[in-house]
């Protein structure tokens, strides 16, 4: 009777894994104002493009194509736009203040913007707590117009699941 009850032990511990699963709460939220919260998920054993967003439809789609910008993993945990490597530009807080706390607090000035490239978010390092959060961005969408600002709001790396949540709002 011992080893049966380790034996299913063994086998019900064994099969409680999550891996590849995408979350199960809701992954886009309302927020006030307008702003829309976020959350992209990818698995970077079953490939190495996330999930991405579509700013027209206000929708995550499976992968790159129709999107505006996805989710890569790779040695760098980051958001990709789909026009290029060209499609963000991190905006900072004024000199000794705080990191962004809402969206509408982004500037949304696009003259400022010296640098485009892609929304880095850190090495893939595995960790449960946001590293990231407070990033503020704009963000160009397929056709290269300035269309949104975005902020970091969360990541996590477990095992090799990835997730990003960000909010987003038009300009």
């Amino acid at each position: 009777m011992v080893r049966w009850v380790a034996l299913l032990l063994v086998v019900v511990g064994g099969g409680c894994s999550n891996e590849g699963e995408k979350p199960p709460e809701a992954r886009i939220v309302d927020l006030p104002g307008g702003a829309k919260r976020v959350r992209l998920y990818g698995n970077y054993l079953l490939g190495l493009e996330g999930e991405g967003w579509k700013m027209a439809t206000g929708e995550i789609l499976a992968g790159p194509d129709d999107t505006d910008f996805h989710m890569t993993m790779a040695m760098v945990i980051s958001l990709f736009p789909s026009q290029g490597s060209s499609g963000f530009c991190q905006m900072q807080p004024a000199a000794g203040a705080p990191a962004f706390a809402r969206v509408e607090d982004v500037p949304g000035d696009a003259a400022s913007c010296a640098t485009w490239s892609l929304a880095y978010l850190g090495g893939n390092t595995e960790h449960a707590d946001s590293l990231y959060a407070g990033q503020g961005f704009l963000v160009r969408d397929r056709a290269g117009v300035v269309a949104a600002k975005l902020l970091t709001v969360a990541d996590s790396i477990r095992a090799a699941d990835v997730n990003v949540t960000f909010d987003i709002i038009g300009l």
